[in-house]
């Protein structure tokens, strides 16, 4: 209630004009003029909203945007580290050159800390391809505008600190350009050109677009890109920034350079992908994508065990990959806010689009591939939504005597509610049910003898029944797990590749170590903690901070076996950590065996209370023992 009435309060200054007195404050949010004064307060100390005080009231301050906030110091003098940083970058984002004096009397701080701020500085300007230079008394910044502007985009994220961009964020952060005219044409001309833009990434793209605008209205152009990528001419992305940038011209007479069309056909480039089922003639650049995502490609098919070469998805995945590696180059990737979530529910499908960045890395190196992953995730998904279990769908019989179209229709809505996780490949329309089919699980209308994994459902199935099925379900999968559990365990378990509460602290000392083992038990031939480090670094195999499952299947690996180090004070993993760590290697016709293990090491290990019973374990007899009483479902 109360952050609802201090939006509606934000809003207000912001749409009307002029001081607003207290009393007229309380008028409008039916409040008192102390709780006016309450709410101001609190907006004040937020750093993305300025609003001015005075004996006359309160108004939203003149000039106040996202890119005001994000360009122009403050008067609030800054303490923090970080506060210092952010307030230097500001003064850095518009003026030129900046006296060391005054930047140090600003910030307050002796010739030492100044220093220090000065190095941090220098450190995040490497990462924009800028440099600081000290000459004499005066600082200065230097670099391409491609930068400068990819700061700006950081500057702005940093100091707003919003955890989503939104357009309402974006029209009010930009009051004197026409956000709501540069987004509807964005998002019109777009389709015309086969091209799509994700809700992750489309008010990016658009925050991009505004900071070129303000770039090009100060006169900071951009620098020629034509020479480093001339296939964008060719390509669609090209078609439509000329289209865009046409129309926004003729509104709002913004004096678009062919540089800055072209660098625009670049932003759309890295934020959107290209619907189109083939490639643009002439650009070779995509053929040799096209060539590199081959080996991708069989990755995906192999270990999610789907055919891949349907519905077009090879030129798309191509397309994608081309899309990918420019992104990359221009350092414009969007972090996937999905991905925490979608490595601990759907550990495989992350696994393979890191497998698969692993893969094309080796052909096409990527700056930083483990920005890539969430995305590429979701990417596959999107080609197997109904298979998101990636288990084997069960085997169903279903008992429906026939009456007219009845039998046909309850196996239509069944297939319609549960086609992702089981198959009706056996319907019995008589009542001649002395010999029925091997199933997983029958369902029946009619009453039958008892057996194991039977659910009576009504015809016309309704919600009811589909949860006794899928109660049923659960039941079928956790037996199946346990069974595949205790052979996966009584086949690679051993004593001597158990460690309890090692002194190791983190995932690269570990990795180490467990390498060194194999090494040593001659598991594998050769050096393969590389390859298992490279893939870890992509994207880190941790879930719920509890469970991090490293694996590796190749050639050189002799003897398949599993690993286990479990430790009470956690160890550091990526961003994360981990009690349990359980490397799995496999020889490459053990691939399926693999997955499965996997699978099953996620979903048992995963879960905080099987994680809170092993905590009694004192020992590799004890660790056993547990493991049969922990749940699979």
């Amino acid at each position: 209630m109360k952050e609802t009435r201090i939006k509606r309060l934000l809003s207000y200054l912001m749409v009307t004009e002029g001081w607003h007195s207290a009393e007229e404050l309380a008028s409008y949010l039916h409040t008192t003029t102390r709780t006016i004064r309450n709410y101001i307060h609190e907006l004040q100390s937020r750093p993305d909203v300025m609003i001015e005080s005075s004996v006359r009231g309160y108004r939203w301050a003149p000039g106040s945007s996202i890119a005001y906030v994000a360009m122009y110091p403050t008067d609030t003098t800054p303490f923090t580290p970080t506060d210092r940083m952010l307030y230097a970058l500001r003064h850095f984002l518009w003026l030129e050159k900046i006296p060391v004096e005054t930047l140090m009397q600003e910030l307050m701080v002796s010739d030492r800390t100044f220093d220090q701020d000065l190095n941090r500085l220098r450190r995040l300007f490497r990462q924009f391809g800028l440099s600081l230079h000290r000459r004499h008394d005066v600082l200065l910044l230097t670099g391409m505008e491609t930068g400068r502007r990819r700061l700006i985009l950081f500057c702005i994220k940093q100091v707003s600190k919003v955890e989503y961009l939104t357009l309402d964020f974006l029209v009010s952060g930009f009051r004197y350009l026409d956000v709501q005219f540069v987004h509807k044409t964005l998002m019109s001309v777009l389709p015309k050109h086969n091209l799509h833009t994700n809700g992750y990434q489309v008010y990016e793209l658009l925050l991009l677009m505004l900071i070129q605008i303000e770039q090009i209205q100060r006169g900071n152009l951009i620098e020629p890109l034509q020479n480093q990528y001339q296939f964008i001419s060719q390509s669609p992305d090209y078609a439509a920034s000329v289209e865009i940038t046409t129309q926004i011209n003729r509104h709002s007479a913004i004096a678009y350079t062919s540089s800055e069309v072209f660098y625009l056909a670049l932003l759309l480039f890295c934020k959107t992908a290209c619907i189109s089922d083939i490639y643009p003639s002439g650009i070779p650049f995509y053929e040799d994508n096209k060539a590199a995502t081959q080996g991708c490609l069989h990755t995906a098919e192999q270990l999610l065990t789907i055919n891949y070469s349907q519905e077009n998805f090879p030129a798309h995945l191509a397309h994608y990959f081309s899309r990918m590696q420019v992104r990359q180059q221009m350092q414009l990737s969007t972090p996937c806010t999905l991905l925490r979530t979608l490595r601990n529910v759907h550990p495989l499908l992350v696994d393979t689009a890191a497998q698969m960045l692993l893969t094309y890395t080796k052909t096409i190196p990527l700056p930083n591939a483990a920005q890539e992953v969430g995305f590429l995730a979701l990417f596959l998904a999107d080609y197997m939504y109904h298979r998101m279990s990636f288990e084997s769908r069960l085997s169903a019989t279903l008992i429906c005597p026939d009456f007219e179209n009845l039998a046909l229709n309850t196996r239509n809505d069944l297939a319609e509610h549960l086609g992702n996780t089981l198959t009706i490949d056996h319907l019995m329309q008589t009542t001649d049910l002395d010999d029925l089919p091997a199933s997983d699980l029958t369902i029946s209308v009619i009453p039958i003898k008892s057996r194991s994994h039977t659910v009576f459902i009504s015809p016309m199935p309704k919600s009811e029944d589909y949860r006794l099925i899928r109660q049923e379900i659960q039941q079928i999968k956790a037996a199946k797990r346990r069974k595949q559990l205790n052979a996966f365990f009584s086949s690679y378990m051993r004593p001597k590749t158990f460690f309890m509460d090692i002194s190791l602290t983190n995932e690269d000392d570990v990795l180490h170590f467990l390498c060194q083992k194999l090494q040593k038990d001659q598991v594998v031939t050769g050096d393969i903690e590389s390859d298992i480090l490279t893939r870890e670094k992509i994207d880190p195999s941790v879930f719920y901070e509890m469970l991090a499952v490293p694996h590796y299947c190749g050639p050189n690996v002799s003897r398949n076996s599993v690993y286990i180090i479990y430790n009470r004070a956690p160890i550091s993993w990526g961003d994360s950590c981990a009690n349990l760590i359980t490397l799995i290697v496999m020889q490459p016709d053990l691939q399926d065996d693999m997955k499965s293990l996997y699978g099953l090491l996620t979903l048992m290990f995963s879960k905080p209370k099987n994680i809170q019973l092993l905590s009694v374990a004192k020992n590799y007899g004890e660790f056993l023992a547990i493991l049969p009483t922990l749940n699979l479902e």
